[in-house]
């Protein structure tokens, strides 16, 4: 090592200890933009949940009961709820829970 390496040391140490200073600093409020998105999506998220809980759930279980009322009335309608899966009991069993 010659007298002009040791002399630029301390200084590429000090540029190199600002630059890691910066990327950790951008890094870090890249990650806090990442949270703060993440977050708001996720109250989005629960909003649609709730929402299809509360209010489409029962107007889906509704026409699915009224469609089987309807098959029972004409037999020749349950082939077309056994294709979609929508026979008898399946709304009972489905808002029992999944098994324990």
């Amino acid at each position: 090592m010659n007298s002009d390496d040791r002399s630029e040391s301390p200084a590429l140490t000090y540029v190199l200890l600002v630059s890691l200073l910066l990327f950790c600093g951008s890094f870090g409020l890249f990650m806090l933009h990442q949270a703060s998105a993440l977050n708001a999506q996720v109250v989005q998220d629960r909003r649609l949940v709730a929402e299809y809980q509360g209010i489409l759930l029962p107007k889906y279980d509704s026409f699915v009961g009224n469609l089987q009322v309807f098959a029972r009335r004409n037999p020749d309608f349950t082939p077309v709820l056994a294709k979609y899966g929508l026979q008898s009991g399946t709304i009972e069993s489905r808002l029992a829970g999944p098994p324990r």
